[in-house]
């Protein structure tokens, strides 16, 4: 159903909006506030770019859902959590000198 929701609103501006502001908005900024939460632990870099690091979390998820190319399965929700972690934990801000 999401992807048929998603797929729709491409041709839809205002269920595009309505799509962010009920549903993507709301996830994404719960998830920020989870990456702050590991930041204020320890666990990720202070410098870490939320917006990408958010992106690097959902993007997977969502090129699965919507391209078909691997299953949302188990051994998904099992390994891509460990897997997205560590990629964060690498992510930084990029510095003012590139």
């Amino acid at each position: 159903m999401l992807a048929s929701l998603i797929g729709e609103a491409q041709f839809d501006p205002e269920l595009a909006e309505a799509y962010r502001q009920r549903l993507l908005r709301p996830r994404r900024a719960g998830l920020q506030a989870a990456l702050l939460h590991a930041v204020a632990a320890g666990t990720l870099r202070p410098d870490v770019d939320l917006e990408l690091a958010t992106d690097i979390v959902y993007g997977p998820l969502y090129a699965r859902l919507l391209l078909g190319h691997a299953p949302l399965d188990d051994a998904f929700e099992r390994d891509y959590p460990a897997i997205a972690m560590a990629a964060l934990r690498g992510c930084a801000a990029p510095s003012a000198a590139g």
